[in-house]
């Protein structure tokens, strides 16, 4: 009797392991992109914690730039405070208007400023590696901190060191998350990305990218290319943010998007 429900326990181990094993490749991010805070004014950002706070099952929060749209300590700090309520992992990356290096506010300063908030941002860095559940989420950074401009740029150099982790992470499913799309603006073209014709051919040596995660744009916008599938998505200012949810199992990767908007306290 006794090896019999040794047998058993053992047996149901491996049938709960096997069920957590197909659960881990579901994954539910949200995206606030775009919030452009200024003024100290964080109302709509403590709206928009309190309603991400009532979502159910979110693995990771994901805030992909133009967090400011006056680059300032006071502004940014504000920002970063009210962000400490979210319940949920989340990472923070920069967009055009939250650098400007001879203005006392680079990369280095961001990243800082961030690092000092919240424990999720990875070595305190500009691109950081996120391993959720499965998938590897690669947090890439165009933003110029130089010479301010509303288009980003990958270099030539920064793709081929993106090229290595691909190859790095060839047997693993990658999300990329980062401020600037690979896409063409409908009509304002001084959005596109400099340089993402040669990121997008790198991208095509590879088939392990299942999403690009992208703002900028202050549209929604989403797109199958190439077997990558572009999710574009529009400034909080109007009021919506986006749940991502990615299903996979061995052979097939299934994503599924909604805006939603905040509800705000009457």
């Amino acid at each position: 009797m006794t090896k019999f429900i040794t047998k058993l326990f053992y047996l149901l181990l491996i049938i709960f392991i096997s069920v957590q094993v197909s659960y881990a490749k579901d994954l539910r991010i949200v995206q606030v992109t775009d919030a452009n805070i200024k003024n100290e004014d964080v109302s709509l950002i403590k709206q928009t914690v309190s309603d991400i706070n009532t979502l159910k099952d979110v693995d990771m929060v994901i805030f992909t730039g133009d967090n400011m749209s006056e680059i300032s300590y006071e502004n940014f700090y504000a920002y970063l405070k009210a962000l400490k309520k979210l319940k949920t992992p989340y990472y923070i990356i920069s967009g055009e208007k939250d650098l400007f290096y001879y203005g006392g506010f680079g990369k280095k300063e961001f990243c800082k400023m961030v690092s000092h908030f919240t424990k999720y941002m990875h070595s305190g860095k500009p691109r950081f590696i996120v391993r959720k559940k499965g998938y590897i989420v690669l947090f890439e950074d165009g933003s110029k901190q130089y010479i301010p401009g509303s288009n980003g740029y990958f270099s030539d150099e920064y793709i081929t060191k993106l090229n290595k982790r691909l190859k790095k992470y060839k047997n693993k499913k990658v999300i990329i998350v980062q401020h600037y799309p690979l896409l063409d603006h409908p009509d304002r073209p001084s959005k596109n990305t400099y340089n993402r014709e040669y990121y997008l051919n790198m991208l095509k040596l590879h088939n392990n990218v299942i999403t690009i995660i992208s703002g900028h744009f202050d549209l929604n916008n989403e797109q199958y290319v190439d077997g990558i599938y572009h999710i574009i998505t529009p400034s909080l200012t109007s009021n919506m943010y986006k749940i991502i949810d990615i299903k996979s199992d061995k052979n097939e990767t299934t994503i599924f998007t909604q805006l939603r908007n905040v509800k705000t306290e009457e």
